[in-house]
């Protein structure tokens, strides 16, 4: 496996794969520079779910700030409430809430149409729930099984049927999720959350384009693909070998610069679509070794034995390598420093 990956990386440095490649249109390296006639959501109805986790709850406190009207959804009653009082009380800012219980179908359309009611129509959807069983396949309950689905990926949808129309009527409208690295790469007890995060991403990138064909071109989709978040309980089982999890702070930042830019899918760090992209130009055995390199999974098989220090070196090497433009520097886009001496921490 491993000389496989020497195999594959003259590849990679021969065809120069970096941000200045064309991944697709408005796949980010982020950040990116937010221009100044964008810098206000005015007007706007922005329906934010799941302040469970602060999340949710900091997004809307950016999207207030650029004089959004926000209105968040989540099933505990009490933590919309404390949710309410804690950002009036620090950020001075009036937060609507509607309980909802994502996972029911009725539940959700039932939200919705009040929301509509009581607030008008809803132009933006900003979905940030994110659910795992943490538990091996075969260990997790069917009933868990489905919650989760229709939790993650199936109140999406229905969120959708519910204020797509009026979006389409007005030709103006945004859908957001709050996704995750696992979207793009499998990993072991998190089969639930790697399935749901990339039918979220694939019915994103789908619907846009039905809606394109159909000559529908005001209404944006924007996917955030970060890596795992700090203090997440994800770390219990996708252990972070070379990198410390992406602060909420940032990922918050991204996703506001995502929106105000019309971003399409973004990487935190950006850097990442390049491991991503090595799917598709690499064996199996050397996305099996990447993944070895950046997650440590003491309770996997798979990733019980560490990589060679060498391989590692190589890894990085090429990560180090890749080219950086102007506008990234300014943004301090950086490969990060703990990578330099990730190979003393094997």
């Amino acid at each position: 496996m491993y000389s496989s990956l020497r195999t594959v990386f003259p590849i990679l440095k021969f065809r120069n794969i970096g941000p200045r490649c064309n991944f697709g249109t408005k796949v980010s390296w982020p950040p990116s520079t937010t221009e100044e006639n964008l810098k206000s959501l005015k007007g706007e109805c922005v329906v934010i779910t799941n302040c469970e986790g602060g999340l949710g709850a900091d997004l809307a406190i950016q999207l207030a700030k650029l004089e959004a009207k926000v209105i968040v959804w989540d099933k505990n009653t009490d933590v919309l409430v404390h949710t309410k009082r804690y950002i009036k009380s620090t950020a001075g800012y009036d937060l609507e809430i509607h309980s909802c219980d994502l996972s029911n179908r009725g539940d959700v359309y039932n939200a919705a149409e009040a929301t509509r009611n009581q607030f008008g129509e809803v132009s933006m959807v900003v979905n940030t729930v994110c659910l795992s069983s943490e538990k091996p396949f075969l260990s997790t309950h069917d009933d868990l099984l489905e919650s989760i689905f229709r939790t993650n990926i199936m109140s999406q949808i229905w969120m959708t049927k519910a204020f797509l129309p009026h979006m389409i009527a007005a030709n103006k409208g945004r859908f957001v999720a709050v996704s995750s690295m696992a979207t793009h790469i499998g990993l072991p007890k998190l089969t639930d959350l790697c399935a749901t995060n990339s039918a979220i991403s694939n019915f994103m990138a789908a619907l846009c384009a039905e809606l394109e064909h159909n000559g529908i071109t005001g209404i944006k989709m924007t996917t955030i693909c970060p890596y795992f978040p700090q203090n997440a309980n994800l770390h219990k089982n996708a252990k972070l070998r070379l990198l410390s999890g992406v602060s909420k702070e940032k990922i918050v930042q991204r996703t506001v610069d995502a929106i105000l830019n019309d971003e399409s899918h973004v990487f935190l760090p950006g850097w990442f679509k390049i491991a991503t992209a090595l799917r598709w130009y690499c064996p199996n055995t050397v996305s099996k070794l990447l993944k070895q390199v950046f997650i440590k999974d003491s309770n996997s098989a798979l990733l019980l034995e560490d990589p060679p220090k060498e391989i590692v070196e190589e890894v990085l090497d090429i990560i180090e390598a890749l080219p950086v433009n102007a506008s990234e520097k300014e943004s301090h886009v950086r490969i990060p420093p703990q990578l330099g001496n990730a190979t003393q921490k094997l």
